[in-house]
């Protein structure tokens, strides 16, 4: 069978499915849209393609984009099945023609319509589309399927605290909760990445700022080190973060502002708290509990070999 995943992988998470399905067999290519990006001829080009995706609804960047991984698809030939992360990239053409190219047509959304509304005028081109957000599932009447626990870690960890995000609105909520846990002594590995613009956490309080994202491997080494995750939420998502499933894998607690986490089978409040963003509380009881095992038949429910079943329909033609 031949596989083609196309996606914006600005962390390496969609690399682990690759390697999921080159493990099983099957022929993968993966086109990753975070290693075609447009370098701008000078500043006057730049400023001129301001107007013409105001006024003509055009974009140099989006033009070179679809231009390479449609020239790179139809070289690969007729594939059986084509994953799309992130389809809202490219122009609607460019996905009609893709869709021809492959038996089965698959689209995965990590982001909810409102926060990437592009996504919303794909939908039709798709065969089957998958969302991490109920509600856009329900809205739109698409497939529901949450992100996916891609490595396991069991052995003892440090006392500390691990959280990575961009800068957005969230941060606020972040300093508070790095308040707390400072103040109750705790280890604290807090990242903050932005690769435009400045942020200077508050005196005293232990947060890094970084101008360049963590590679893959090293947010493994920095994760396994770590006893408690922190969760910030996005107030226009309900869908779970990877930090919800890296705290499942690698056995960690977590502290989360997501109170759709309450309606999973793995929520247990002995390893995540949910927490009230107007009036944080962490007890210490729950930072000092050993965390408790899932049972084995719900775990595997949020695996990435289910995962991979799921999407492209494995699990009755393997």
């Amino acid at each position: 069978m031949r596989i083609t995943i196309i996606s914006l992988d600005l962390y390496g998470y969609d690399g682990y499915i690759v390697k999921e399905l080159e493990e099983r067999g099957y022929v993968v290519n993966h086109f990753n849209i975070d290693k075609n990006k447009y370098q701008y001829k000078n500043v006057f080009e730049k400023i001129f393609n301001g107007f013409r995706k105001v006024f003509l609804g055009k974009n140099y960047k989006k033009d070179h984009l679809n231009k390479i991984i449609l020239e790179n698809i139809e070289k690969l030939g007729h594939q059986d099945k084509i994953l799309m992360i992130r389809p809202d990239r490219f122009y609607n053409s460019t996905l009609r023609t893709i869709s021809c190219l492959c038996d089965d047509f698959v689209a995965f959304h990590y982001d909810g319509s409102r926060k990437a509304r592009g996504i919303i005028k794909t939908f039709p081109l798709f065969d089957r589309i998958f969302t991490f957000d109920k509600e856009d599932a329900k809205k739109y009447n698409l497939l529901f399927i949450t992100n996916f626990i891609y490595k396991e870690y069991k052995l003892k960890k440090n006392h500390a605290a691990f959280h990575v995000s961009t800068l957005d609105s969230r941060v606020k909520l972040l300093e508070k909760i790095v308040y707390i846990l400072n103040s109750k002594k705790l280890n604290c590995d807090v990242n903050i990445v932005s690769l435009d613009e400045n942020y200077n956490p508050p005196i005293g309080l232990p947060i890094n700022f970084l101008n360049k994202r963590i590679p893959i491997e090293e947010l493994d080494e920095r994760i396994k080190k770590s006893s408690i995750h922190i969760d910030t939420q996005r107030n226009i998502q309900t869908g779970l973060t990877f930090r919800v499933f890296e705290s499942i894998g690698y056995r960690a607690k977590l502290i989360t502002s997501n109170v759709d986490v309450k309606n999973y089978d793995f929520y247990n409040t002995n390893n995540i708290l949910v927490i009230d963003e107007d009036n944080i509380i962490i007890p210490d009881s729950f930072l000092t509990s050993d965390y408790e095992e899932i049972p084995e038949h719900i775990y595997k429910k949020y695996t990435l070999k289910n995962w991979v079943d799921t999407v492209f329909n494995l699990s009755t033609t393997n």
